[in-house]
């Protein structure tokens, strides 16, 4: 006993030892490990945001490459055509239909590829010029329609040319002798009906989108219809693109909104088939028109349409700008707001009762609530979906006075 009291004396100021799992250390070695600890947990941290950077700057990256490889391939593809062009002149002459036939190809790739449209309108009224110098001599049928073929081509891409440079009735003139082609063509026995489809769904497209550009929207809406069934026909309806959907949807508001405003939801419903044709569904631009058109849904009291657009494009916004970006944040903000504001007002609408019935209608707090809802009610979203009783409708409307005041005496 004494020994032990005599070791507790010993021990007395010395620092105290842990014993864990045989090993003793001290306090202060307990914390120096701690702090280790804590470093090696911020380092752990500092590694994965590094990676979190990593993998934005790595989607970015391929983003950015695959645009320039893609654009690589564009130059490359007009550096071939031209090529074309000079090799047909050499073997063929120069007043033969195979070499208006190299320019119209040169036509169609600058307008789809590179999108320019006086270059594309250029090489369109070259290949015209020459197929108007050219006797052209058939040995076969199949030959007619490849000559058919090829002055519907340089017709339609013309027409399109015009329609972006804004010259309408050049555009629209262009067009017509494009859809005479089209019924020439289709009378010839060696050709399918197939690529009778193809060449009608071109000619509805570049009208539908000349009639555009002229406000005629009722003609618009025609020839979209129109481009509809034949791309049913021609792809089946289960296998219609996105860009189809659009089509039909931008129909589907021209119909049902044909008032101050639509025109507006239908340019931009358009835009966006055009730019889903023109660059993908993963791209900038057809991302820009989609957050255009959710909003403009959401403004007109069509909310669950808008947000469906809005939750469709996080992924690909995820893609192109990372998942900590602004757009995606700009995104999530717009989806809570809708959601947050239907809930807001339904529980201020439940706040409002009770208050009334504990505190009464004319206390501080149910004026407060009254008037909050009022500027809730004032979005024409919300007030459609929220029905006022009798009881607060009457109380909205104006008081009836029957005094009638004058600044003059009456009689006088």
């Amino acid at each position: 006993m004494h020994s032990e009291d005599s070791d507790d004396d010993m021990n007395v100021g010395a620092p105290m030892m842990v014993e864990v799992k045989g090993h003793s250390r001290t306090p202060q070695q307990h914390s120096q490990r701690s702090l280790h600890r804590d470093s090696d947990e911020d380092e752990e941290n500092r590694y994965e945001d590094d990676y979190e950077d990593d993998m934005t700057t790595a989607r970015s990256g391929r983003t950015t490459s695959r645009k320039k490889s893609l654009g690589r391939m564009h130059d490359e593809a007009i550096r071939e055509l031209v090529r074309c062009i000079a090799l047909t002149r050499i073997v063929y002459g120069a007043n033969h239909w195979k070499l208006a036939e190299s320019h119209a190809d040169l036509a169609e790739a600058y307008l789809d590829l590179k999108g320019l449209a006086p270059q594309a309108d250029y090489h369109a009224e070259s290949a015209k010029t020459i197929m108007l110098n050219t006797v052209a001599t058939y040995t076969t049928e199949q030959e007619k329609a490849d000559v058919i073929f090829i002055l519907f081509k340089i017709h339609h891409t013309q027409g399109r040319a015009l329609t972006e440079m804004k010259q309408y009735s050049d555009a629209e003139k262009a067009l017509s002798k494009a859809d005479r082609t089209c019924h020439d063509f289709s009378r010839l026995t060696c050709v399918s009906d197939d690529e009778c489809d193809e060449m009608e769904i071109k000619y509805c497209h570049a009208t539908a989108r000349l009639y555009w550009k002229q406000k005629k929207h009722a003609r618009s809406a025609a020839q979209f219809d129109k481009l509809l069934d034949l791309m049913k026909r021609q792809y089946g309806p289960d296998s219609m693109d996105l860009a189809t959907d659009l089509y039909l949807q931008s129909h589907t508001i021209a119909g049902a909104n044909y008032r101050e405003g639509s025109t507006k939801m239908v340019d931009t419903g358009l835009a966006l088939a055009q730019a889903y044709i023109r660059y993908g569904p993963q791209h900038k631009k057809t991302i820009e028109v989609q957050d255009e058109l959710a909003r403009l849904l959401i403004r007109t009291d069509r909310q669950e349409d808008g947000l469906d657009i809005l939750k469709s494009t996080l992924p690909d916004k995820c893609e192109i700008y990372g998942d900590y970006s602004e757009q995606v944040s700009d995104t999530h903000k717009l989806t809570a707001s809708v959601h947050l504001s239907q809930e807001i007002l339904r529980n201020l609408s439940e706040c409002l009762n009770i208050e009334q019935i504990v505190l009464g209608k004319n206390h501080r707090k149910t004026k407060d609530t009254e008037r909050t809802i009022d500027i809730l009610m004032a979005s024409p979203g919300l007030s459609n979906k929220f029905v006022l009783s009798k009881e607060d409708e009457l109380k909205k409307r104006p008081k009836f006075n029957t005094m009638v005041t004058t600044k003059q005496t009456l009689g006088i």
